[in-house]
């Protein structure tokens, strides 16, 4: 059994394998690379990966980059990771948990689309930024059916 990786990329990103926090750990473009793997599931190619992340670089600089970045990756997480000469995959069959991926699964419950446009982040960022805490979570009377009905 795989351990668990556990990615919550909104607000502060926090990577956890199998409850122990890893984020500190990862250079900024490993965890940038890793979080672009595990959002998007897609397989990727190593030279489009390397321009993604070191843009700015020359062409071998950044190649040699990559291969580190995915050197790291590969100890830390040996099971989450596919990576070929030529292409490099997240996993989807081992184990984790992507805050986002349960956050569309449950705005798709509730009928909301797949956010697809710059408006419709947007829209989401708006709606996520209401939410402070439970409703009415502090507020308490010490009569059990309001208490009731404001913990539902």
């Amino acid at each position: 059994m795989t351990d668990l990786l556990e990615v919550a990329f909104l607000g502060e990103l926090q990577i956890v394998l199998d409850g122990r926090p890893l984020h500190g750990e990862l250079g900024s473009k490993e965890a940038a690379l890793l979080c672009y793997l595990a959002a998007t599931g897609e397989r990727h190619t190593r030279q489009a990966l390397a321009g993604l992340l070191w843009s700015e670089s020359p062409e071998e600089r950044a190649r040699n980059s990559l291969r580190v970045a995915l050197s790291t990756l590969r100890k830390a997480f040996p099971d989450h990771l596919e990576i070929t000469r030529q292409t490099v995959t997240f996993h989807s069959e081992a184990r984790h948990r992507l805050d986002v991926q349960q956050l569309t699964a449950v705005l798709r419950d509730v009928g909301v689309p797949a956010a697809t446009t710059a408006d419709d982040v947007a829209l989401l960022r708006r709606l996520l930024a209401l939410y402070r805490g439970d409703f009415l979570e502090t507020l308490t009377t010490g009569e059990g059916p309001f208490d009731e009905w404001a913990g539902e």
